[in-house]
């Protein structure tokens, strides 16, 4: 079916059933805007599941008394303006520089919060590793709504993950590993940081080291 027929054929449903949907369900509708454009790719929303009945009580009175807003799903969608303060020269810079660059046929942005009361500063993180061929990745990591920070705490106890933040978009924390060997650096990964606590699903984006041109 087309995008106008889908819309020529689109009801506005006020009555529902009161069967639970599957959480395979709702997790896959809540990546789905993840994946959607945005202006400066920021996803400068936050969606919230309400599964308290009191809440989708409350919920009804904000909105005039639409007793269909009392289902078995109720997603809320808010804006986030702390996101949109990323809009300023780092946004421009993606857009006008970074995604112009020949042969790059894709992009994804991932906005950072701050860590640094957990971790070392970059600029001390490059006298630790500079000179030395050490194994490192980067791991994207998608964990339960409301623990990105208590993910980031947790990670924060291997001494291994050297850098973390909270990122925006379709991923919820970023980390990176240095270890002495890729040996090392796979356990850490699938024996360490995948059984945490809230982490529903992980990325490890392996650093390669640089190579002698000459």
């Amino acid at each position: 079916m087309s995008f106008f027929k889908t819309v020529e054929k689109r009801r506005s449903i006020r009555s529902f059933s009161n069967r639970s949907v599957e959480k395979s369900k709702i997790q896959k509708i809540l990546k789905s805007p993840w994946m959607s454009p945005s202006a400066k790719g920021l996803q400068n929303y936050q969606i919230f599941v309400i599964e308290d009945q009191k809440k989708k009580e409350k919920l009804v009175n904000a909105t005039y008394g639409q007793e269909y807003v009392n289902s078995s799903l109720v997603l809320v969608f808010c804006s986030n303006p702390k996101r949109i303060k990323f809009m300023g020269s780092r946004g421009k810079n993606i857009t006008e520089h970074i995604r112009k660059m020949p042969k790059i046929c894709s992009t994804m942005t991932l906005t950072r919060s701050e860590s640094e009361e957990f971790f070392q500063s970059p600029e001390k993180l490059i006298g630790v590793i500079l000179g030395q061929n050490l194994a490192q990745a980067y791991v994207v990591i998608h964990c339960h709504r409301g623990e990105e920070y208590s993910t980031l705490k947790n990670l924060s106890h291997i001494p291994e993950v050297k850098e973390v933040d909270v990122v925006f978009g379709f991923y919820d924390v970023i980390c990176k590993i240095v270890a002495p060997d890729n040996q090392t650096l796979e356990n850490i990964t699938t024996k360490a940081i995948r059984k945490l606590p809230n982490i529903e699903s992980s990325m490890t984006l392996n650093i390669i080291n640089e190579q002698d041109s000459s």
